[in-house]
């Protein structure tokens, strides 16, 4: 498997995780009250979290880990694309 399957194969569990949060939390376009900001401000706390595991081995809380801090940064990119890409002039 080269590094773009693998990319695509990321990018497909990424969406499902993304999918089944949306699911438990609902819509962030619909229910966060600070927009695309608000978006940038997890992504900014999930930057942090990585920050934290990379400075201390370890993430204090079980089932987290790096992969999973990473995979829910990039769901929240994808979710602030969308966005932009709707709304141009929203760039936060």
């Amino acid at each position: 498997m080269d590094v773009f399957d693998q990319m695509l194969e990321t990018c497909k569990e990424i969406i499902h995780t993304v999918e089944k949060k949306t699911h438990d939390y609902g819509d962030i376009r619909e229910n966060d009250p600070f927009g695309a900001f608000g978006i940038v401000v997890r992504m900014n706390d999930k930057m942090r979290r990585l920050i934290t595991i990379a400075k201390q081995g370890a993430c204090a809380i079980e089932n987290e880990n790096a992969q999973d801090t990473i995979k829910d940064l990039i769901g929240y990119a994808l979710w602030l694309l969308i966005i932009q890409k709707k709304e141009p002039s929203n760039v936060v």
